[in-house]
């Protein structure tokens, strides 16, 4: 008789990315996919001489390319793998082609960011994607800081809807705004939730047609303007508006945040690794007991087996007919 072994291998495995970093199942991915955006860049490339890959349905039509621009491993959540470093004054990602058509009409932009910037002014604050028409009100301002608190501009100083709190304490915030062209509707949500009082309603409706193609950066400015100092992920555009739900649904996808240094990254690992060599060692003495046991549970299950009269044997233990022991004379 054959002895069967199963063996159960642990869902929590952990791989170990090219960068180092671990990582989980891609459950952001995949729910930020299934809301089909336009644009999605996760910012995963080995190297920022690599074309930056877009994951979205315009694929290479919106493919990017780094300008000084640094990539890291330390995103907001082991799950979305590397980041983007917009640290320097030219620093930007540059797409093939442009954004304003989705963005100057009904859309969503979603990203993290990790800043500790202030920005200051309107038509001069930094942002993550949008553009300056000088001298009239034929502007976007897509994820504008305004003293630490992100949102959406309209104008030189025209209406924004803006997070009720500043998100610039240096660490990771979920943010994702919305607008909606025909209603004039802003909203921005900052991690997970529709932030309070971060709804305008832009009465005017005006028809944007101002053009750009970068994100990190602010497009047309004159001089004096403030360039975007911050890290960027999973930065995703949609021609359409995104429900309270989705964006929950998002959030609630990253996973765990976390906020780890290599060094702790490398730590947690380890931890992980050192589960799982302890889990393994159980289970290789489990298969060593069984396999040990075999000859002994195979002999006691080839005697219980009927014989070939069709009966089991007598004389295994156990049987109806099996001869009782003999107790010892004390």
């Amino acid at each position: 008789m054959n002895t069967l072994i199963a063996i159960v291998v642990c869902p929590w495995l952990v791989a170990v990315s090219p960068s180092g970093a671990y990582e989980r199942d891609v459950t952001y991915e995949r729910a930020v996919l299934e809301d089909r955006p336009v644009g999605y860049w996760r910012f995963e490339e080995a190297s920022p001489t690599h074309r930056a890959e877009n994951l979205g349905s315009r694929e290479t039509a919106l493919a990017g390319t780094y300008i000084d621009v640094g990539l890291s491993t330390a995103s907001a959540s082991p799950s979305l793998g590397r980041a983007a470093r917009f640290e320097h004054p030219t620093s930007a990602m540059q797409l093939a082609a442009g954004l304003d058509r989705w963005l100057n009409a009904t859309a969503t932009l979603e990203f993290w960011i990790k800043t500790t910037q202030t920005g200051e002014g309107s038509w001069n604050a930094p942002a993550v994607a949008g553009a300056d028409s000088n001298g009239d009100g034929n502007d976007l301002f897509w994820g504008t800081n305004n003293a630490g608190r992100i949102g959406v501009r309209r104008g030189d100083s025209g209406p924004a809807a803006l997070s009720a709190r500043p998100l610039n304490d240096g660490a990771w915030h979920h943010v994702v705004i919305t607008r909606d062209a025909a209603t004039g509707v802003m909203q921005v949500y900052a991690d997970g939730r529709l932030s309070p009082d971060a709804v305008y309603d832009d009465a005017d409706h005006l028809q944007i047609a101002t053009h750009y193609r970068s994100l990190g950066v602010v497009e047309h400015l004159p001089g004096g303007a403030q360039k975007l100092e911050a890290s960027l992920d999973e930065v995703a555009v949609y021609d359409y508006v995104l429900s309270a739900e989705q964006v929950a649904e998002h959030f609630r996808a990253a996973g765990e945040l976390e906020q780890f240094t290599v060094e702790e990254r490398v730590l947690k690992l380890q931890s992980r690794v050192n589960r799982l060599a302890a889990e393994l060692q159980e289970l290789r003495r489990q298969i060593e007991s069984l396999e040990a046991a075999g000859p002994a549970l195979d002999s006691q299950a080839d005697r219980a087996l009927p014989t070939p009269g069709g009966q089991a044997d007598p004389m295994a233990p156990g049987a109806a007919g099996a001869a009782a022991p003999v107790p010892g004379n004390g």
